[in-house]
């Protein structure tokens, strides 16, 4: 599926600080801004609301660079240790962490930790 077309309207009245990251990452991978972090959701979150949901998209892609780094325009879904999440987040997910339920029924995804499970992920295997 092709993305294309400019960002909208409400980034304009946003900082340019703040929208670099979206920028950037719109820039770099239109298609994984597109389906990562679909900008209807965040306008469902805030209730039709565009400036406050493009600030929200901002934010949610400076942190994403903060976290990830240069691996931040990767994919988060892919689980490969190529993506996002390098093979040490892998480990951790694998070992059960974090689980995936069920969407909730707003469609959002839902997920369940148990931080006691981090050390063990963090070891290297063999």
């Amino acid at each position: 599926e092709e993305v294309s077309g400019e960002p909208n309207e409400p980034l304009r009245a946003i900082a340019v600080d703040a929208t670099a990251p979206y920028l950037e990452a719109w820039g770099v991978t239109p298609h994984l801004v597109a389906t990562e972090s679909d900008p209807s959701r965040f306008l469902s979150v805030d209730d039709g609301n565009a400036s406050k949901a493009a600030a929200r998209l901002c934010m949610y892609w400076k942190k994403r660079a903060q976290i990830f780094g240069e691996r931040a325009f990767l994919s988060l879904r892919d689980c490969s240790g190529s993506g996002a999440l390098d093979e040490a987040a892998v480990r951790i997910l694998d070992k059960g962490a974090a689980v995936q339920h069920p969407d909730d029924t707003k469609g959002s995804p839902v997920f369940c930790s148990d931080p006691s499970r981090v050390d063990d992920g963090l070891k290297t295997p063999g």
